[in-house]
């Protein structure tokens, strides 16, 4: 296995595990009252940002690969 194809599957291991996290948290929000659903939807929008930006990095590697 190539570095590239080890760093692909790293983004794409790591995309699937946050996506889950974020569902978990979405979930845990909608259930929420006052600071704690403040504290959910901060920790939304940081995973939600570090989502998008691997993302942009599989999408990156995968125009470089090919």
């Amino acid at each position: 296995m190539s570095e590239q194809e080890a760093y692909k599957k790293e983004y794409e291991g790591q995309i699937e595990e946050w996506e889950a996290k974020l569902e978990q948290l979405k979930a845990k929000a909608k259930k929420a009252t006052g600071e704690a659903e403040v504290k959910y939807r901060e920790q939304i929008e940081e995973l939600e940002h570090k989502l998008d930006d691997t993302k942009e990095k599989l999408s990156a590697l995968k125009k470089s690969v090919y």
